[in-house]
């Protein structure tokens, strides 16, 4: 059996008859977040469907306009698809594909779109064998990386959508080393909070990584105490974007040990 070729429809950008959709983990940076082939795979794209975010990262496709309409875009050779209703955006997507098999549909995620992402949706709605995943970093290994901390048997939540038992439980069970990935509702400060309230028999170092892997990139850190304290009344605010790493102390010396606020 002879061995497949390196431009498979698998992987080929050109490929315009495969009704396969290719699923792109886009960074914070945007277009130079992605390595030049699958570039290559976005910019062949003629429907291209993402968050307002996304689409306008790559606006230079058709217009200098950002958009702000799920309607076809001023280059008549790409369509542009806000995500909204997933359901509808899915079904909507499989009748394209139905009608014009020729389409070159790209759907733009975060990161790594099956960690925590719209992967698992698409899996649950379109066939495994026309989805094609092209994962970036995702926020929480950038994270890790930067605190230059093994991750490989930490804790890994995310509360988008969910309430914090999760969480809970892991504190309670002491989990050494606990990353979320967090909302507007279970923001930093909300953790911090949670952690004091449930008067835990072990402490936790708090970090707070934001915009990780753009030029806004700021990590701080704090005893949760000094979170909600730190201005009274007002706790700090910190970016949406943004992963909570939880580090338990071990020792009395650790939990002493002075600390400043990273770079």
């Amino acid at each position: 059996m002879s061995a497949p070729s390196m431009l498979s429809p698998m992987n080929d950008p050109n490929d315009s008859g495969s009704g396969l959709i290719h699923v792109v983990g886009v960074g914070l940076s945007g277009v130079g977040s992605l390595l030049p082939e699958v570039r290559q795979i976005v910019e062949s794209a003629t429907l291209l469907i993402g968050a307002q975010r996304h689409l306008e990262a790559f606006s230079y496709l058709w217009s200098d306009e950002a958009i702000t309409e799920p309607s076809q875009c001023p280059n008549p050779k790409v369509d542009a698809w806000p995500l909204g209703n997933f359901t509808q955006i899915f079904a909507d997507l499989l009748e394209r594909l139905s009608t014009e098999p020729h389409t070159r549909a790209v759907v733009l995620a975060s990161g790594d779109p099956l960690f925590f992402g719209i992967g698992r949706l698409l899996l649950a709605s379109i066939p495994a064998k026309q989805l094609v995943f092209h994962p970036q970093v995702s926020a929480i290994q950038l994270a890790f990386s930067r605190l230059k901390i093994p991750w490989q048997n930490a804790t890994l939540i995310s509360v988008h959508g969910r309430d914090e038992q999760q969480l809970v439980r892991s504190l309670k069970q002491g989990d050494r080393c606990i990353a979320v990935l967090t909302d507007g509702v279970l923001t930093p400060g909300a953790i911090a909070q949670l952690i004091t309230a449930l008067d835990l028999p072990t402490q936790y170092r708090l970090w707070v990584c934001e915009n990780l892997g753009s030029d806004q990139e700021q990590i701080s850190d704090y005893w949760p105490s000094q979170l909600q304290n730190q201005i009274p009344g007002q706790p700090p605010t910190f970016a949406p974007l943004n992963v909570v790493v939880l580090q338990r102390q071990l020792d009395t010396l650790e939990v002493n040990a002075p600390t400043d606020n990273l770079p």
